[in-house]
């Protein structure tokens, strides 16, 4: 297969070719031997490399095409921070999960595009490449398209950034784009631009090479399409390589409602998570659902950079708010509420508003612990949101 890199075609067959002496003698028959004693010094054949050195020939190539496939591999690359969770994802889980990126590029109309307020509460599909890309693109997108289409019911939008704003102009983004679909939305601006972008989104920024003497080059880029559900959170990364039955099985659990746990630690999940606003200097209140597959455990403490100190609160028999040392989980599920236990973050180091996030880690009995990113919502959308359907119950 020939490809080119950084201007240069590689080319992995290669032949060789050697003239026949005028003298030499014509090949032997199949299966014809040579006369006992062997042939007269003055007709044997040229001196041939030793096996020694057709070993060390071999070798040379062997590493050579090795550091060839790593140079690629290591060209296009998985970057986010996600973990192969044991719950049958396909995609990577990302721990703790982010909020829907916020930036604003220019669609292939031309138009200023909203990418956090235009998809709000849309499951979307997230993916920087570029229309010149050799395979890791096209394969990627039609991959995810194939397994779109087996899911007719499903509303998705898929979003493509390019990271080849020099080459791909909106026109050309859009013929390419309609290669797949023409319901993908295509996205372009300035290099400033797209690096924002790419650093909201949470992935390494793409890097072109050098041009050859054509003018070719590549170009670069993390491999993934996030996953950013209809909660406006960012769960999965997919990497390329992702089958589309994979695909498929995801995109079923998907639609049936299913979300990957917003943070993990041993047996627990956490399949919910959002805190209250609050004034800088006073305190709000956080609302976690565990579930628990393993044994009863405890959480000793948590912490937060965005309080001066975090304090469990607990219900006695009688309903009266007090403060606890840790906070039980057995096993099963396990949820925080309004008017029952909960977590408070006390002297807030500035204000929380709707639409911001806080990060808090859980610290368990038995070492492990797990950082929460959740939303921050108005006080009269904590019950909506601590609700058992918004839990996932």
């Amino acid at each position: 297969m020939t490809r080119r890199d950084n201007g240069a075609v590689l080319d992995s067959s290669a032949a060789s070719t050697e003239a026949r002496r005028p003298d030499a003698a014509a090949p032997a028959s199949p299966g014809a031997r040579p006369p006992a004693g062997g042939l007269p010094p003055d007709r044997l054949p040229p001196a041939g490399p030793s096996r020694r050195a057709i070993s060390l020939i071999v070798l040379a190539i062997a590493l050579l095409a090795a550091a060839v496939i790593v140079s690629m591999a290591t060209r296009n690359r998985t970057t986010v921070d996600a973990v192969a969770g044991d719950d049958g994802w396909a995609g990577a889980v990302l721990e703790p999960t982010r909020p829907r990126p916020e930036f604003t590029l220019t669609d292939t109309s031309g138009r200023p595009f909203d990418f956090a307020a235009e998809t709000e509460g849309e499951l979307t599909f997230l993916y920087f490449g570029y229309t010149n890309c050799p395979d890791i693109c096209p394969i990627h997108l039609s991959t995810l398209n194939q397994a779109l289409r087996a899911q007719p019911d499903l509303s998705a939008t898929v979003v493509f950034v390019t990271t080849d704003p020099e080459r791909d102009t909106p026109e050309r983004i859009r013929s390419w784009l309609d290669g797949f679909n023409g319901a993908f939305i295509g996205l372009t601006g300035t290099p400033e631009e797209i690096l924002a972008a790419e650093a909201a989104s949470g992935i390494t920024p793409a890097v072109p090479d050098a041009p050859g003497e054509d003018g070719f080059y590549l170009v670069g880029h993390a491999t993934e399409i996030l996953a950013i559900g209809t909660d406006d959170r960012t769960y999965l990364a997919y990497p390329f390589g992702i089958r589309q039955s994979d695909w498929e099985l995801d995109l079923d659990r998907i639609a049936s409602g299913e979300v990957p746990p917003v943070a993990s630690a041993g047996a627990v999940d956490v399949t919910a998570a959002v805190a209250g606003q609050g004034k800088a200097g006073e305190a709000a209140s956080v609302y976690l659902t565990f579930d628990n597959r393993g044994d009863d455990t405890t959480i000793d403490a948590v912490s937060t950079d965005a309080a001066d100190q975090v304090v469990l609160h607990g219900t006695d028999a009688s309903g009266v708010m007090t403060d606890a040392s840790t906070l039980d989980l057995p096993s099963g599920t396990t949820r925080l509420e309004p008017g029952g236990r909960h977590i408070m973050l006390e002297g807030l180091r500035q204000a929380l508003e709707p639409g911001d996030t806080v990060t808090v880690t859980l610290h368990f009995a038995d070492g492990e612990t797990a950082q929460v990113a959740m939303d921050v919502v108005a006080y009269d959308d904590v019950l909506d949101r601590t609700t058992p359907q918004e839990a996932g119950a």
